[in-house]
């Protein structure tokens, strides 16, 4: 789960989101198949890095940044998309996880 909290503020008469607070898995915590195909995003030295599918441009958020409205809900969307597709390649490698837990157990004591 990713977890972004910004503060609406006012600069230069134009409404902004500032990056308050955020939270995410790091680099080494994802699969590494999710890692290797746009989009997906992680934390890596205070940075929430996002690689967004393919026609976006990649951001990186630190604390403190401030965005304009649009920007925002531009950065959300591609979080979610980054969020969806690492549910379903976790769903898929739990569902072949457990395909694979079959067959007969002998333990001898």
């Amino acid at each position: 789960m990713i977890r972004i909290k910004a503060e609406k503020i006012i600069q230069d008469k134009c409404k902004m989101y500032k990056i308050v607070r955020f939270k995410a898995l790091g680099y080494p915590e994802l699969p590494q198949e999710y890692l290797e195909h746009s989009p997906y995003c992680y934390v890596i030295k205070d940075t929430l890095r996002i690689w967004p599918a393919k026609g976006g441009y990649r951001r990186h958020i630190t604390v403190g940044d401030v965005l304009s409205e649009a920007d925002f809900g531009k950065l959300i969307h591609q979080i979610k998309d980054c969020g969806k597709r690492l549910v379903k390649i976790n769903a898929n490698r739990r569902k072949k996880e457990l395909a694979e837990w079959q067959g007969i157990v002998q333990i001898k004591i």
